[in-house]
């Protein structure tokens, strides 16, 4: 009888040994929480083109190069009041100077906090203000949903035989507030481009300068009607506001 309940007993105790081991769950390990990466970049990578204000002189351009938010590579440029870059015969060496320097400025500081340099104030002044865009263009987050930086902006039309057009475009909180029109010719015996003045002797193009004008302020764009009698320099003048919004833009 003894050795009857001794075998019980060990078949009961053999039984609840199975039944715990069955109950035991698989060994795991739980990955960490993946840390959440609250660092961004403040600019996108890539090469933006930005230009400054404009004025009958002319305007400066940079074209910068990004990469992690630093400033890689910059390429500085400045057009005269027809819009044509100025070459490298421009007479005046200090802008040469400042051109081939201020660049190492830029990437230096990483940004448009630099000296004016001595002797090419304007052209210094024109690149930071284009460095400033060209960065805001270049903004992750941009700080306007404005499709246009405010400021006045030049453009000019292809040249053609007989010259070009050229307008300069202001821009307020995305709306077109003014536009002065030009158009330029050759004098005969030098073939020197210059700007029609009030002697031009043709009544409609002085017509047109003022009503084209108005009419792309009322258009808030180039899409306008052709000044009658005034065909080619309206066209001309189409292609140059088309132009002048194309560097306006952020």
């Amino acid at each position: 009888m003894k050795k009857v309940l001794l075998f019980l007993l060990i078949g009961i105790l053999a039984a609840g040994m199975i039944a715990c081991s069955s109950n035991d769950a698989e060994p795991s390990v739980t990955p960490p929480a993946a840390s959440e990466d609250t660092d961004s970049n403040l600019y996108n990578d890539g090469t933006y083109t930005a230009v400054s204000d404009a004025t009958d002189k002319g305007y400066g351009a940079v074209t910068v190069t990004i990469v992690n938010d630093e400033i890689t590579e910059i390429e500085l440029f400045e057009y005269n009041g027809f819009g044509d870059e100025k070459p490298e015969s421009y007479a005046y060496e200090a802008y040469h100077e400042a051109k081939e320097a201020m660049p190492a400025k830029f990437i230096e500081a990483n940004g448009t906090d630099v000296e004016i340099f001595t002797g090419a104030t304007s052209s210094s002044t024109k690149w930071i203000q284009a460095l400033e865009r060209a960065l805001e263009m270049a903004k992750t987050e941009s700080d306007s949903e404005a499709t246009y930086f405010d400021g006045t902006f030049l453009g000019s039309s292809d040249v053609g035989e007989k010259g070009r057009g050229v307008a300069w475009v202001t821009i307020e909180n995305d709306k077109i507030v003014s536009v002065e029109l030009k158009a330029s010719t050759f004098e005969a015996d030098t073939k020197k481009e210059v700007f029609k003045g009030e002697e031009y002797p043709y009544e409609p193009f002085h017509e047109a300068v003022t009503e084209m004008a108005e009419r792309f302020v009322e258009a808030n764009g180039d899409e306008v009607e052709i000044f009658t009698g005034a065909t080619g320099s309206s066209t001309q003048w189409q292609q140059a506001v088309e132009r002048a919004l194309g560097k306006a833009a952020r």
